[in-house]
């Protein structure tokens, strides 16, 4: 809108920006969501590259979303991984005094690192295996996210140079840690079908039961293999005797 003005020391005309600032307040009252929406149709008005990042995008908040309502599996799993890297370094971490075996756990760099990625990990698993249906598709895409996930880990984090550590790392994650999510995951869905059924929320401990022990038998596996691995690399003795460890 344009409008003269009335003082006699200001000459033409002045424009007036009270449209543009209620365009803004608006866009200001939008929720997240309506502004995601304005974001990706905005996207898709761009031609076939367009549509394709805003199906990645949609797909990607669908998927953590998912991942969002998996938390409580995240946090048994990732409880269950503190326990059995407490337990694999109890020689130089546990202590009887709580205080102290806290101020050990927060000051070991390497099991913190291990927590955070798998934690990562775990969330991203949780959120492909519940959004996804087909079970072919699901291992594909976890094992794609457990081999960048472990060697970007290694690499980027731990500066993690031994290719056959690198292998024993992403390999673990991408068949055994894969395999337990879905595991996980299968058991999460009947359990809380039967819950609903019954109208017994307790059965859906069952399936956390199971979370807690396949977690533990695989962080266990794992701290053995590597064990074993640091073992024989230490003495020099060829090909790491990871074939040794036992659950």
């Amino acid at each position: 809108r344009r409008r003269h003005t009335r003082f006699r020391n200001v000459t033409g005309v002045q424009t007036c920006a009270l449209p543009i600032y209620a365009g803004v307040v608006q866009a200001l009252r939008l929720s997240a969501r309506e502004k995601a929406g304005l974001v990706l149709r905005a996207l898709e008005s761009r031609g076939r590259m367009g549509q394709w990042m805003a199906d990645a995008m949609r797909t990607s908040g669908r998927v953590l979303g998912a991942s969002a309502r998996q938390a409580p599996y995240v946090a048994v799993s990732q409880t269950t991984q503190l326990m059995a890297e407490v337990w694999n370094r109890r020689d130089v971490i546990f202590d009887p005094n709580p205080i102290v075996l806290a101020r050990n756990i927060a000051s070991d760099r390497d099991l913190i690192q291990n927590l955070v990625f798998m934690t990562n990990e775990t969330f991203l698993m949780a959120g492909v295996s519940t959004y996804y249906r087909g079970l072919g598709k699901r291992m594909r895409i976890c094992g794609a996210i457990a081999l960048v996930n472990s060697n970007a880990s290694s690499i980027l984090v731990k500066h993690e140079t031994d290719p056959l550590r690198m292998a024993l790392d992403s390999g673990f994650e991408a068949i055994v840690g894969n395999s337990q999510v879905q595991l996980d995951m299968a058991a999460m869905e009947y359990f809380s079908r039967l819950a609903k059924k019954n109208g017994n929320p307790k059965l859906r401990l069952v399936a956390y039961a199971i979370a807690f022990a396949d977690g533990l038998a695989g962080y266990v596996a794992y701290g053995k293999l590597t064990q074993a691995y640091e073992k024989s690399k230490k003495a020099g003795g060829g090909e790491p005797e990871i074939g040794r460890a036992h659950v």
